[in-house]
């Protein structure tokens, strides 16, 4: 989970619809040199996730979970953000027997293949996101 740029600290919630939803590929340090000398980031290489709405499961929305899917590995959109950004790590329970796209939905995703055939296992994957573990840190 990420924290969207442009937002303010303080007024801040963190929600199903307040994130962006990523996945972590790479932490690193860069160094950059400035007018007053060098000044070194923490960063990271992410992938994003997309959300599914789902129309034929709309009970989904109603008590604030999603779905995410990755997008086709040869055409992923990736950013380089702060690693303040990261909010920690997405609770995700696998989709299904396989935990990817399903054949039946193989053609609704544009950007992001479903299985070859059914069962197959062999599409982009895809998660519910648990969106009651996201509020137990904050409600305990």
């Amino acid at each position: 989970m990420i924290r969207p740029p442009g937002l303010d600290h303080g007024a801040f919630v963190v929600s199903p619809d307040s994130v962006w939803y990523a996945q972590v590929l790479l932490l690193f340090s860069a160094t950059s040199q400035t007018d007053t000398g060098s000044k070194t980031f923490e960063c990271a290489l992410v992938s994003t996730l997309e959300t599914y709405d789902d129309p034929e499961n709309g009970w989904m929305d109603s008590i604030g979970s999603r779905i995410v899917y990755e997008l086709d590995h040869k055409k992923p959109i990736l950013y380089v953000i702060p690693v303040e950004s990261i909010l920690g790590k997405l609770p995700v329970v696998p989709v299904g027997d396989t935990g990817t796209i399903p054949h039946r939905l193989r053609n609704h995703f544009s950007w992001a293949p479903g299985d070859r055939r059914p069962g197959s296992g062999d599409g982009c994957r895809m998660w519910f996101v648990n969106s009651w573990a996201l509020g137990w840190p904050r409600d305990m």
